[in-house]
């Protein structure tokens, strides 16, 4: 993996390709996401999260929306109050690769 990553998420997208999304870093909970290519073994860089954050969870959903598939992110941090900041993400396959 390109960047240690802590607590992020990983998800399978297709037969050749998954995705690593969020986590903390060492530093800071980051915004990068990265492809994994199976056959191959290598990452590439993906788009970045809206922000930051220890994601929890990702799926790959059909949605029923015109046959689109979309990977959901769920996760969150601590805000500077300590209190608990959940924030969710929605992409469609296909649009960011």
């Amino acid at each position: 993996m390109p960047i240690p990553r802590y607590v992020g998420c990983f998800v399978k997208l297709n037969q050749t390709t998954a995705l690593a999304a969020g986590g903390y870093d060492g530093t800071e909970l980051t915004k990068k996401t990265h492809f994994y290519s199976i056959p191959d073994g290598t990452w590439s860089q993906g788009p970045s999260l809206a922000r930051g954050l220890n994601a929890r969870c990702a799926v790959l959903e059909d949605l029923g929306l015109a046959g689109s598939r979309y990977v959901i992110i769920a996760g969150g941090g601590n805000n500077s109050k300590g209190s608990g900041d959940v924030q969710t993400q929605l992409w469609k396959i296909g649009s960011e690769q």
